[in-house]
């Protein structure tokens, strides 16, 4: 990757003063930003920074909003040869990745008809704006740890970690250069197969969003002769996610799955009552499987096993799965 590992990948809500709206806007005209009113037109990143240091948008030890710092100076947009910054961004099911692309300007700074789709009808405003490279990103090809990112709680703009290594970013200078998402619809199963030979189990789930990670383990339980009942599939309780039967030598068995993605966990002393009408599996890439600590009728599901189990049924994903490993190993 050239010069991929220098560059940083950021995640950022498009919500002023914490109100939607604003997506499509800044989709429209190629820009990213952020609220707080810099109270009136700056000529340099470090005006912009000095004008909300003088509104008081500082840390207790002095230093800028870490949001602030971001966006007015974090932020590499490539003039000085290095490598551009990428931002995700997202607004429901929508997805972009964003190619930054200038310095820090402000909202006095711009033309009116941009100044004006930039404000909605509270007055909320994006003021601190950066202008970009925008692509869509279809959801089914967005990362898990990207959709974990949005679904979890953080602040206007963070720097992302989690997930994002050298190969991570060579996947994500892949998806903002993608013209047409249409034509990356195909799979090349051999391609792929030999791709998830070489991961570890640690990158396939990040890689997965939680619907997938969930297909996986119902395919692995299927694979050992469990039977998904449809109508458990729409019920509105959270302790597990449906119910499985299995009939060996006449003997009938229930068994209840929970499956969770990303940095998620399960605590097996949770499920002991219901253990008592059934097998429980249990699957977190996080947790440990020390047998003392795990009741009875109660099965921990390894990362490594379900890793195995895709490598060696790879054709019995769905589509959406296929996907989403094929753009991003």
């Amino acid at each position: 990757m050239s010069g991929g590992e220098k560059f940083t990948v950021y995640s950022m809500k498009l919500q002023p003063a914490k109100q939607t709206g604003f997506y499509d806007a800044c989709r429209q005209h190629n820009i990213i930003g952020t609220g707080w009113d810099p109270n009136g037109p700056q000529k340099s990143p470090d005006d912009i920074e000095q004008a909300h240091r003088a509104a008081g948008r500082t840390t207790k030890s002095g230093r800028l909003r870490h949001e602030l710092r971001y966006i007015i100076h974090g932020m590499n947009s490539g003039e000085d040869g290095s490598p551009s910054d990428y931002v995700w961004v997202n607004e429901g099911s929508k997805y972009a990745i964003c190619k930054v692309k200038s310095e820090c300007v402000t909202s006095y700074d711009v033309k009116e008809e941009l100044r004006e789709d930039l404000t909605n009808e509270n007055g909320a405003q994006i003021y601190n704006i950066r202008r970009v490279e925008w692509t869509d990103v279809p959801v089914n090809f967005v990362p898990g740890y990207v959709q974990r990112k949005f679904t979890g709680r953080f602040g206007t703009l963070n720097k992302m970690k989690t997930g994002v290594d050298a190969d991570a970013k060579r996947v994500i200078q892949h998806l903002h250069s993608i013209d047409d998402f249409d034509t990356e619809r195909s799979v090349s199963l051999d391609k792929l197969q030999s791709a998830v030979e070489a991961l570890d189990a640690d990158t396939l789930f990040s890689i997965l969003d939680a619907d997938d990670t969930e297909e996986l383990v119902l395919d692995y339980l299927q694979s050992k002769g469990w039977r998904l009942t449809k109508y458990s599939t729409g019920d509105s309780q959270a302790t597990y996610e449906c119910e499985l039967r299995r009939v060996t030598d006449q003997n009938r068995e229930t068994a209840y799955v929970q499956v969770k993605s990303g940095s998620a966990t399960v605590d097996p002393q949770d499920y002991t009552e219901l253990a008592k009408q059934g097998r429980v599996f249990l699957f977190s890439n996080l947790m440990g499987t020390e047998e003392d600590s795990i009741p009875q009728n109660i099965s921990v599901l390894e990362p490594n096993e379900l890793m195995q189990h895709l490598q060696e049924n790879l054709g019995w994903l769905p589509m959406p799965t296929l996907l989403r490993l094929s753009t991003s190993i």
